[in-house]
């Protein structure tokens, strides 16, 4: 296997050199995995554990070339990009904010590639199973949609973002939530706010939902 491994590595490289303006090249380069170097010592003389993650993460993009936009046409990136918010992201709403922020940024060195890389961003975390992860979406909205930066939204576009973000935006963990209006068996109005205690727990069930029947007693 590293005998055939060196082989593929020489052919890649006499290739690359022989024809570095090709879009076979700039495939090749998209693929290439960031070396490593040698796990640096800590002052206390004990190997830096974090580095090789560091390094790597780092380093992930720097052969994919962001000014050739048909690059996103092709599964190469897409897998890239995936890789990368799938395992070398932490899986926290402000980290997350932090590290797709740097890649789109990078992206903005093409239109195209700076509108497939929003836009798949965003599809991304849109469909996350995950809880949370509606703060990247509204994020994201708000500081290239709603601001303006992508122009080749259109005004149906912003339209609707506009209006999903209002209500999204809201409803975040960690933020306000609007306040409820809710009619009590007596039939008076109480709101949520008006609810003065320390803790507030709010149940949403159906009467006629048989799996509602049997826990809402328990």
């Amino acid at each position: 296997m590293r005998v055939v491994d060196k082989s593929v590595d020489s052919f890649r490289k006499v290739f690359m050199a022989k024809y570095p303006n090709s879009f076979s090249v700039l495939l090749l380069k998209a693929v290439i995995e960031p070396v490593v170097p040698e796990t640096p010592l800590l002052p206390d003389g004990k190997k830096d554990s974090t580095f090789p993650y560091r390094f790597y993460k780092a380093h992930y993009f720097d052969n994919i070339n962001f000014s050739d936009e048909r690059i996103s046409r092709t599964p190469f990136y897409e897998n890239k990009l995936e890789f990368y918010l799938k395992n070398l992201v932490v899986p926290a709403s402000d980290s997350i904010m932090r590290d797709v922020d740097n890649i789109i940024e990078r992206s903005k060195a093409s239109t195209g590639m700076f509108k497939y890389t929003l836009s798949w961003i965003l599809n991304y975390y849109d469909k996350s199973e995950y809880m949370g992860m509606d703060a990247i979406t509204s994020h994201l909205t708000e500081k290239y949609y709603l601001s303006g930066q992508a122009t080749w939204a259109t005004p149906n576009d912003i339209s609707y973002m506009t209006k999903r973000d209002s209500i999204v935006s809201h409803l975040l963990i960690g933020k306000t939530a609007v306040d409820l209006y809710l009619t009590d068996s007596n039939g008076k109005v109480i709101t949520l706010y008006s609810v003065n205690h320390k803790y507030t727990i709010l149940y949403f069930w159906d009467a006629t939902c048989g799996h509602c029947q049997k826990e809402t007693p328990v």
